[in-house]
């Protein structure tokens, strides 16, 4: 497909047939909500048994819709922390960065059951 091509369910379905793509990686949970709905009513497929799908905050995806998606868990209590820390330092009124600056915080990685193996197939087999 272009990039900016107007999507529709019967395009999806044929490029992921012709592709024979077997997973999509969204970039939150809200996608990834909005991509469950279309690729099992709208296209008829199965997650995991025809697509694998792994997102980030996972978490809150799961305890919304009761499922067990494959993701990266964001540490948003340590964010948020750290975000509050940083802006009292600059209300103080002081110049220099607080010890927070460029501290990494540590996405973990869940494995549901929205992941299966991947089934390969030589693309001449017509299969």
């Amino acid at each position: 497909m272009k990039i900016g091509e107007k999507l529709s369910a019967a395009k999806v379905k044929a490029e992921a047939q012709a592709q024979r793509f077997t997973a999509v990686f969204t970039s939150k949970d809200q996608v990834a909500e909005a991509a469950l709905p279309a690729i099992e009513q709208a296209l008829g497929l199965r997650v995991p048994e025809d697509l694998s799908l792994v997102t980030y905050d996972a978490d809150n995806l799961n305890r919304r819709l009761k499922r067990d998606i494959t993701g990266m868990n964001q540490p948003f209590s340590m964010m948020g922390q750290l975000a509050a820390k940083q802006l009292l330092h600059l209300i103080r009124g002081k110049q220099e960065q607080a010890a927070v600056y460029g501290q990494i915080c540590k996405a973990e990685f869940a494995l549901g059951s929205s992941t299966s193996a991947v089934l390969l197939q030589s693309r001449g087999s017509g299969g």
